[in-house]
């Protein structure tokens, strides 16, 4: 019997070649990964993404200038078009975060299709990581508007503070909530065709039935309302992302465990 087990191992091994021991060990080590992840961010619908690790990389100390801010999934990066550049700020932590001085400084992503989202049409959510210096008098956190006008009318979608205030625009049309930023803050901005909710960490500020439709060809500016047109925020970016859908009430659950101070 025992002969039989010895000559039924050897033959285990023989069919087990060293080109199927290679495949396991790597579906093992990629299950390994899969489930080893913890990024509450990196879920489905995610169009874009620039946070830490993508700030521009030329800029190696306190106070460089970062004239760009790489997009992680499509590649429609943030650059600099404004008088003055942002600049790098790194933390105690040395969390790499984007420093924007309220006056001058924006970056500017563009127009691309996959960020043009119509309010009313499409459903969609932006989340906005809050730095670690803060200004009271805020401003713009990002805001696709027309370049030509600062009409609240022509702002399709924004998100920012002002004194006291964290405000949102969706197709033209403003919604308010108390709310003094703060150092680290997780912002969400949820959108769907009939209604808009924004979570300030763990409370929600915001609830709104009532949108616009309005759109625009304007840019999308990361740090001001558009183009130079003021509105400039004073303070420390640490990753904006958005999403083609309307995320769970669990993946905000998840997203506030995970980045809320």
């Amino acid at each position: 019997m025992k002969r039989f087990l010895y000559i039924l191992f050897l033959f285990g091994l023989t069919c087990f070649s060293q080109d199927n021991l290679g495949a396991w060990l790597l579906a093992s080590q990629q299950q390994y990964a899969n489930e080893s992840s913890n990024d509450s961010f990196d879920i489905s619908g995610l169009v874009f993404r620039m946070d830490e690790t993508s700030v521009d990389a030329t800029a190696t100390v306190e106070a460089n200038d970062t004239d760009i801010w790489t997009d992680l999934i499509n590649g429609n990066n943030a650059t600099n078009t404004g008088t003055d550049s942002p600049e790098l700020h790194i933390t105690s932590g040395s969390v790499r975060q984007v420093t924007f001085d309220g006056s001058n400084d924006f970056l500017r992503v563009g127009s691309p299709a996959v960020l043009d989202f119509a309010p009313t049409t499409d459903e969609f959510t932006i989340v906005v990581k809050l730095g670690e210096n803060i200004s009271a008098s805020g401003g713009y956190f990002l805001c696709k508007s027309d370049n030509s006008s600062t009409a609240s009318s022509n702002r399709q979608y924004g998100l920012g503070y002002d004194n006291g205030d964290i405000f949102c625009f969706v197709g033209g049309t403003d919604s308010r909530g108390t709310k003094t930023a703060s150092s680290g803050e997780l912002v969400i901005m949820t959108v769907s065709t009939t209604a808009l909710n924004v979570w300030s960490n763990t409370t929600q500020v915001i609830t709104d039935a009532s949108i616009g439709n309005n759109t625009t060809t304007g840019n999308l500016i990361i740090g001001a309302r558009t183009d130079g047109s003021g509105a400039h925020f004073n303070g420390d970016l640490q990753a904006v992302l958005m999403y083609d859908r309307v995320i769970t009430a669990q993946e905000i659950t998840d997203m506030q465990n995970q980045y809320v101070p």
